[in-house]
C-alpha cells in the first residue's frame, strides 16, 4: 500500500463522521500530530479526498498550515471549516447537524422499522477562523463560529458565532474578554 493511501486510511479514522464518509479538502502544509504514534503527518500538496457516498455528508475544509492533534471528530450534514494556521487541541468534537425534535421518538432504528422520514435535522456550516487557538476537549454545536485570532478554552461548548480575536470559554461558551486592545484590532 502506497503513502497516500495510508494517509487516506489514516485520515478517515481521524476525521469520523456518523452518517457517511466525509469529503475531505486540505491544504498545504496541514500537519495532523497522532500523539499516539508518535508520529506527524505533513502534507505538501494539495490533497482531495471524495467520498463515493456524496448524497448526504459534510464537507471538511481545512486550510493551509492548520495543526490538528488527534482525535478530531466531524460529524453531521453541514459544512465545516478550519482556518489558515488554527492550532486544533485533542479530542475536539464538531457537530454539524443534529436530530429534529418534532418526533415522539427520537431513536433511528426505530424511525426506520415504522417508515417515517429522516430525523436529520438542518445542515449548518460550523467555521473556525485563521489562526485560533481551540484547547482541548472543545465542541462546536451547529451553526457556530469562532473568528480569526480567538482563543477557546480546554472544554468549552461553542454554541452561537463569535467575533475575531476574543479569549472565549464555558458552558455555554462566552467571551472572556478581547485578546487585544481595540487599538491592535
Amino acid at each position: 500500500m502506497d503513502s497516500f493511501t495510508r494517509f487516506k486510511q489514516h485520515l478517515k479514522s481521524l476525521i469520523a463522521s456518523t452518517h457517511r464518509d466525509d469529503k475531505i479538502n486540505l491544504g498545504k502544509d496541514v500537519f495532523i500530530n497522532t500523539l499516539a504514534g508518535k508520529k506527524l503527518i505533513k502534507i505538501n500538496d494539495i490533497v482531495k479526498y471524495i467520498s463515493s457516498h456524496k448524497e448526504s455528508c459534510s464537507t471538511v475544509t481545512i486550510l493551509d498550515g492548520a495543526g490538528i492533534n488527534d482525535p478530531i471528530f466531524i460529524r453531521g450534514l453541514g459544512h465545516c471549516s478550519i482556518g489558515k494556521y488554527s492550532s486544533i487541541g485533542q479530542e475536539i468534537k464538531i457537530i454539524t447537524s443534529n436530530h429534529t425534535m418534532n418526533y415522539v421518538n427520537l431513536q433511528l432504528t426505530l424511525q426506520n422499522n415504522i417508515g417515517c422520514s429522516s430525523i436529520a435535522g438542518k445542515a449548518e456550516e460550523v467555521i473556525i477562523g485563521h489562526a485560533t487557538w481551540i484547547g482541548d476537549r472543545v465542541t462546536f454545536l451547529p451553526g457556530s463560529s469562532v473568528g480569526n485570532g480567538s482563543i477557546v478554552g480546554a472544554a468549552s461548548v461553542v454554541t452561537k458565532k463569535f467575533p475575531p480575536y476574543q479569549i472565549i470559554a464555558g458552558n455555554p461558551a462566552k467571551i472572556i474578554r478581547p485578546r487585544f486592545s481595540q487599538i491592535i484590532i
